[in-house]
């Protein structure tokens, strides 16, 4: 079984040393000025940047009718969006990014991941680099069967992730023809 198939069926977040995931990827460079995981998705979903400003429009419509006084069901793609957004450092209610997301420029967060997947009804696996370790945090979508994969390098960057196909065969060594040689064989009839 390859990696990919090991971390897409995750169930929750897992530790992963860098060396076992990054052959399995390849990286999409943007720029990282608080549009980057805008752009990583839009590289993802369309294939290509230019949707990267209806893509944070879509996520500033979406909370502006999220209603994070609600209580959810424990561990649904809500709930954690409702906790990313009383757990931000920098706005004690949530309310100042639910606001100020549409902004350009203005920096996405882990919630905003959970809503692309919400709205997309996709999967996203996050690869969160942390020194020469991955976290592997598994976003799963109800009814999503598609897997996006993107890597967040610090709170405040994210790139694409492409899988990449490796073909991993094995080296069949033929023995030596001297071992090839037929033996004879003992046999016995035993009636």
């Amino acid at each position: 079984m390859s990696i990919l198939h090991t971390i897409h069926a995750l169930k929750e977040e897992k530790l992963y040393e860098r060396k076992h995931i990054e052959p399995y990827f390849y990286f999409l460079p943007n720029q990282a000025q608080g549009d980057c995981l805008f752009e990583s998705m839009s590289q993802l979903l369309y294939k290509n940047s230019e949707k990267t400003q209806s893509l944070r429009q879509e996520v500033a419509d979406f909370y502006k009718s999220f209603d994070d006084s609600l209580e959810y069901p424990v561990n649904t793609i809500e709930d954690k969006i409702k906790l990313t957004l009383l757990a931000d450092p920098y706005d004690d209610s949530g309310e100042l990014h639910k606001t100020n997301i549409a902004k350009d420029n203005v920096f996405a967060n882990l919630g905003d991941i959970f809503v692309l997947s919400k709205i997309h009804r996709c999967n996203i696996l996050l690869l969160k680099q942390e020194g020469m370790f991955y976290r592997v945090i598994p976003i799963k979508n109800k009814g999503g069967s598609v897997f996006y994969h993107i890597r967040m390098i610090s709170d405040e960057h994210f790139e694409a992730c492409l899988p990449v196909k490796i073909n991993i065969t094995r080296i069949h060594r033929r023995p030596k023809l001297s071992k090839w040689k037929s033996r004879k064989r003992k046999t016995t009839i035993t009636p």
